[in-house]
């Protein structure tokens, strides 16, 4: 026994005694909780060996019942804080629900976490190329720039690093696969002009059409095919005969031309009227093979994939008349294709882009611009579902979403005289419109430019109905009432007069009927535009995943942050990756 003040020493075979069991007077009870103790504590850790590891269980909110992860990168190109609200307040109008007192929240508000500052390194208002460049190399660069930094040096993307450590990796746009946005996650050159260029990096192969590498996708889905056809067809953008389609079959891809690009459309006399450069191929301008297009959204595809959807930039949404498949079934078609690959061991990065957003905010068109915004948010409502169930079966699986920089300053409600302004704009006005200002225009400069040419007042009639009318525009009584006459005229007026001036491409966002046409519409909606380019201002950022990771994105951030976040969660080190990339094109170029 030890006395009062004597301190005993423990071997390291005996138990301590708990000051509790001290004080407990029933010996059989002590015994048998020191028993329980014990017992509990074996249990535990037996459980948390089953974790792999204590570190691992305490490190990793996130426990996966596998190692794959997914990114999934949405960019709604050109869609800013204004963009938000009058897409929500169009769906209202749509489902009749304006009351100011209704609670919708739209997909992307669901997601809504902080914003994006998108300023260029040499401009405070960015391009898509140095925007995109941003989210894909983790830093700033000239507005320009594909996958190259501020002195033109290249740098490597999260897309390479992906596909390097053994992910899938693809992109999904409706605007040309060789597009600012889509190249800067796959190619490395001085100028976004240089389409043809990023078309063959997008195959692995140098602008002589030599194979230098891999190739960094695994799937490609989206316009721009004119750009992998050789000058010698009729939908060729290309200044050289390399045959980028024959190319990536002979490299093993599965290949989908889903419009007719032997021969020209009866009727389009050049291609340069489709060529014309930011602008929607109209859905009468173009062959589409609508019933292979369900085909290849039904089917089992192999990757590599490569879909080519129109020669040039898809329809617009509201001109796309089931030509081609919407945004959320070519989102659901890409990341199920690359999930459900056999090579698909680690994951997948894939890249999806709403690219005519931006397009129809560049021609101040705000019907055409709702109508996108409506087409995102349903693919993000697909995509989030999607996400969500990934998760609950413990594959790790991110949702971003962003805009590279905001287009056209859109303003909701608009000053239409002197008199005090109403406080008031009018989505609803938007529902009745048909088709976007630029088809609008194109329809009427071809019907102008008839061999034998309309009388002033066939003219006139085609204008009130076919433009403007139930058939156009759709100013009804109903919805703001007929055309005026000061609303015909300014269409009549916007119309060359010479047989020479109506040659050029009819659908051209610097087309004047085409500007003409949506401001009219702007008008009747009260809103308005400060620009035909881009904004300045600080766009949202939208994520969902588990939260300890999204929880990365959140506040007021730089764009530079989004692509080091995406790294961060993929194990990336750019830094390493570019180093390794600029050596290989070094023993490439000597």
């Amino acid at each position: 026994m030890t006395s009062i003040g004597e301190k005993r020493i423990y071997s390291a075979h005996e138990v301590l005694p708990s000051p509790i069991l001290a004080r407990d007077k029933a010996p059989k009870r002590s015994r048998f909780t020191r028993v329980l103790i014990f017992t509990l504590i074996a249990v535990s850790l037996l459980w948390l060996q089953s974790c792999h590891s204590v570190n691992d269980y305490i490190v990793r909110p996130f426990k996966s019942s596998n190692k794959k992860v997914n990114i999934i990168f949405m960019i709604s190109d050109g869609y800013g804080p204004a963009s938000e609200t009058f897409g929500r307040s169009f769906h209202q109008a749509v489902h009749h629900n304006t009351s100011p007192n209704a609670n919708y929240k739209a997909p992307l508000d669901k997601l809504l976490i902080g914003s994006h500052r998108s300023r260029s390194s040499d401009s405070l208002i960015t391009d898509s190329a140095a925007g995109a460049t941003a989210f894909s190399c983790g830093l700033k660069s000239y507005n320009g720039a594909i996958g190259v930094d501020a002195k033109g040096e290249l740098c490597g993307t999260v897309l390479e690093g992906a596909k390097e450590q053994g992910w899938l990796t693809g992109v999904v746009v409706t605007s040309r696969l060789s597009d600012a946005t889509p190249a800067a996650f796959f190619a490395h050159v001085a100028s976004r002009g240089q389409e043809s260029d990023i078309a063959n990096e997008a195959l692995g192969l140098m602008s002589n059409g030599t194979a230098y590498r891999d190739a960094p996708l695994d799937l490609a889905i989206g316009g721009g095919g004119c750009y992998f056809l050789p000058k010698s067809s009729p939908y060729s953008c290309r200044q050289d005969e390399q045959d980028l389609v024959g190319a990536s079959k002979k490299k093993g891809w599965n290949t989908k031309i889903l419009f007719n690009h032997d021969a020209l459309k009866e009727g389009i006399e050049s291609p340069s009227e489709f060529h014309a450069d930011e602008a929607a191929i109209t859905h009468s301008a173009v062959d589409f093979k609508p019933e292979e297009a369900q085909a290849f959204m039904e089917e089992d595809s192999q990757l590599p994939l490569l879909a080519l959807l129109a020669p040039f930039n898809t329809p617009y949404e509201i001109d796309r008349k089931k030509s081609i498949p919407p945004l959320h079934s070519l989102a659901l078609k890409a990341i199920n294709t690359l999930d459900r690959s056999p090579h698909n061991t680690q994951g997948f990065f894939v890249m999806i882009e709403g690219s005519q957003i931006d397009l129809c905010a560049h021609s101040n068109d705000p019907a055409c611009h709702a109508r996108e915004i409506a087409a995102y948010q349903k693919a993000i409502e697909e995509v989030q579902a999607w996400v969500d169930n990934k998760n609950k079966q413990g594959e790790k699986t991110i949702l971003i979403s962003t805009s590279d920089h905001e287009t056209g300053g859109l303003t909701l409600g608009r000053q239409l005289t002197s008199d005090y302004p109403n406080y008031a704009y009018y989505p609803e006005r938007l529902i009745p419109v048909q088709q976007s200002a630029a088809s609008l225009s194109a329809h009427l400069i071809a019907f102008a430019r008839q061999p034998t040419p309309p009388r002033d007042d066939e003219l006139e009639q085609f204008v009130r109905q076919e433009t403007l009318g139930k058939n156009g525009a759709g100013f009804l009584p109903e919805n703001g009432g007929q055309p005026s006459d000061e609303e015909v005229k300014a269409v009549l007026d916007c119309i060359p007069q010479t047989p020479s001036a109506l040659t050029p491409p009819p659908i051209n966002t610097a087309d004047i009927c085409r500007a003409v046409i949506a401001d009219l519409i702007s008008r009747r909606v009260e809103v308005g535009w400060s620009t035909s380019g881009h904004t300045g201002v600080d766009v949202p950022v939208h994520a969902s995943g588990p939260t300890k990771d999204v929880d990365g994105l959140r506040g007021n951030i730089e764009n530079t942050h989004i692509g080091t976040f995406i790294a961060n969660q993929l194990g990336i080190d750019l830094a390493d990756l570019t180093k390794r990339l600029k050596k290989q094109r070094s023993q490439i170029s000597h």
